[in-house]
């Protein structure tokens, strides 16, 4: 689940807030429930560049025995629109993640590095890469680095239908939660 909001400040200028709930249900194995919140300033650089700054915190509950964690990141954001059918966006910062019941810290990178392309109306080309940390779902005691690259590739058909095709590479670096 997601909600997103947008101030505009000035012109130029603008806040924009989020709160995300989302949930990994794993049946007989490690679930794990996260509600986050976000505050981001930006700022229209230029007519097509937008540069913006801001953070994320948030709690996720995990079953045992991996333990509850709080997060935190500090990001950086840039949207540039390259021309009306072609978008690049990148994201980057860094995540503080603490364990409960003074487990320790880890501190990783994240990052969103994408392109979007329309060739056509309704037709839309997307490709990804970035990195993120998780829970296990089904290594006890473990959270893991996802670092991925995606392709995807959405038609929308008779107007309310879309058909899509997604394919990627993800590499997942485990670590002691």
């Amino acid at each position: 689940t997601r909600a997103r909001a947008e101030y505009d400040l000035t012109g130029k200028l603008w806040l924009e807030a989020d709160l995300d709930s989302y949930t990994y249900f794993y049946p007989n194995n490690i679930s794990d429930y996260t509600v986050s919140g976000g505050l981001y300033i930006n700022y229209r650089w230029l007519p097509r560049l937008s540069v913006g700054v801001g953070g994320t915190f948030g709690y996720n509950w995990v079953d045992d025995p991996t333990p509850n964690q709080t997060f935190e990141q500090i990001n950086g954001r840039i949207n540039y629109e390259v021309t009306a059918k072609l978008g690049l966006y990148a994201s980057a910062g860094v995540e503080w993640r603490q364990f409960d019941g003074d487990r320790g810290t880890r501190t990783a990178p994240v990052f969103e590095l994408g392109l979007a392309y329309y060739p056509f109306e309704g037709t839309t080309v997307t490709l990804a890469a970035g990195s993120r940390v998780y829970n296990s779902g089904f290594e006890a005691g473990q959270d893991f680095q996802n670092t991925y690259v995606i392709g995807r590739f959405q038609q929308r058909l008779l107007h309310r239908v879309y058909l899509g095709l997604a394919g990627g590479y993800e590499n997942s670096d485990y670590f002691a939660a």
